[in-house]
């Protein structure tokens, strides 16, 4: 309840109060009122950031790692002269296998489960012609087949090896050594 003295009113527990005593009690309701709404704010602040962050988490659409042209193409493994066109089939003059891939999306959008790939098996010395931008199927250390982009080769102290990366990964797989290396990828039928 508030009472009127001079134009002003007073809250009924303060209206007895001297002014240095009323100036107290005002100093201490604005300090308690600036503390609720310093806290008010971080709190409305920290929940308008989460929501920031989970809504952007949920509707951002994933970019691929790379750019599709920073991509190097596969090299050339096969000569024009090689390939030969028929009315109901292609052949191609050569020692191939075919190969299917596994759903782990690491090399979308070029390969798929579904796919399948016609693969060149590779010796030691054709693991050599090896550039970067080929498609390359290997042995993992744990004994998995990989198939995955070349994206650097180099030679260290252990001799010759390659960088792989899956188009669709961040991160690339390490060095693979020529006996790890069993095919080039030269085709893929969709």
């Amino acid at each position: 309840m508030k009472k009127r003295n001079n134009g002003i009113f007073y809250n009924i527990e303060t209206y007895n109060l001297d002014k240095k005593e009323r100036l107290n009690v005002l100093i201490r309701k604005i300090k308690r009122f600036s503390k609720q709404l310093i806290i008010s704010f971080i709190v409305g602040f920290l929940g308008v950031l989460l929501a920031y962050i989970f809504f952007y988490s949920v509707i951002t659409i994933k970019e691929p790692s790379y750019q599709y042209n920073d991509l190097l193409g596969p090299n050339d493994w096969i000569n024009d002269d090689k390939i030969h066109i028929y009315n109901n089939k292609i052949c191609i003059d050569g020692d191939f296998e075919l190969s299917n891939f596994a759903d782990s999306n690491s090399m979308i959008p070029v390969l798929d489960n579904g796919h399948t790939g016609i693969e060149i098996p590779l010796s030691q010395e054709d693991v050599n012609k090896l550039k970067v931008g080929d498609i390359i199927s290997y042995f993992d250390i744990d004994g998995n087949l990989i198939i995955h982009r070349i994206i650097e080769v180099g030679y260290d102290s252990k001799g010759w090896f390659a960088i792989t990366k899956g188009d669709n990964n961040k991160i690339n797989d390490g060095k693979i050594r020529k006996e790890q290396v069993r095919c080039v990828l030269v085709g893929i039928i969709y």
